[in-house]
């Protein structure tokens, strides 16, 4: 990944540039949603908020889960499949390798052949492959952070020449660490935490203890918070708190489920209560919350 850090773009002797944001969103598939982008004009940083599916590139198939993040190579083509029971919503960051200094960085990523931008010689970059990397390293995790302020500013508008060459720097440089501190694939979570994790997810619709998660993974309480610790970065309950919550934005804005409904299908009796959780974790009431529909 070290050649994406370059100044100078490859063949392009005596021109000065750099890295560059050009888009960053989330997106909420729909219940077996498919999405297909022929040709894709960016390096994209992806990451699964709640929910699963997956991802066509190339000749690779991959499964998509909150377990890691991934990197599409420059210039990619990629298809997506939401799974039907579970639709994942996901972050999405695109960054263009090097950006010709002289040429105001527009924040539009090319999707399709025959698009201008995709032959536009101030944006180069190199071929390179899917990288996958699991979010039991703090690099990945410093990732999401970043991609999730960089949809923030987007959201925001945001998107200065200045700031989006900025963002774009910082964020390949976390990328070529955490691919990096990812290169031997790192260990694999144990069987025990992979249960108690997948009881989580099969019982967001009630309430249960620590002590329940525990024993899906047949392990003590302080076994499976330091579990979860390991794998997640977080406890138990506050890693439960996020994925419902993650789970209750995608029901709001893919479903015609109220409120009260949407809070008691993710564990929450008392929708007052929930209302709260979800303005304190998404900066809005649920009320007024609703995804945003443009391409991953």
């Amino acid at each position: 990944m070290d050649e994406v850090l370059a100044e100078s773009a490859p063949g392009a002797a005596g021109r000065r540039g750099g890295p560059a944001l050009i888009g960053a969103n989330p997106y909420a598939f729909r219940a077996g949603e498919r999405l297909r982008n022929d040709l894709v004009g960016s390096i994209c940083i992806v990451w699964v908020m709640s929910g699963r599916g997956t991802v066509r590139t190339g000749p690779l198939t991959l499964e998509l889960t909150k377990a890691s993040v991934m990197c599409l190579p420059w210039r990619h083509d990629v298809r997506w499949e939401a799974d039907q029971r579970d639709p994942f919503r996901v972050g999405t960051v695109h960054l263009v390798p090097w950006h010709a200094a002289q040429v105001e960085v527009e924040p539009q990523v090319p999707w399709q052949r025959g698009d201008p931008l995709l032959d536009a010689d101030y944006r180069q970059g190199e071929p390179g492959e899917v990288i996958e990397i699991p979010l039991a390293h703090a690099d990945a995790r410093q990732l999401v952070t970043l991609g999730g302020y960089a949809i923030d500013r987007f959201d925001r508008g945001l998107t200065s020449d200045v700031s989006l060459r900025a963002m774009g720097r910082l964020l390949l440089e976390e990328l070529t660490r955490a691919s990096t501190a990812a290169s031997d694939n790192g260990p694999r979570p144990p069987l025990a935490f992979e249960q108690m994790r997948a009881f989580v997810e099969q019982n967001l619709d009630r309430r249960f203890t620590v002590a329940e998660v525990a024993r899906a993974g047949n392990c003590s309480p302080s076994t499976a918070e330091r579990l979860f610790v390991r794998w997640t970065g977080s406890s138990i309950v506050s890693w439960s708190k996020d994925l419902r919550m993650e789970r209750a934005s995608v029901l709001l804005s893919t479903t015609g489920l109220r409120v009260g409904e949407v809070a008691r299908a993710v564990g929450y009796p008392d929708a007052l209560y929930f209302s709260r959780v979800f303005a304190a974790s998404f900066g809005i009431p649920p009320s007024r919350y609703s995804s945003v529909r443009i391409r991953p």
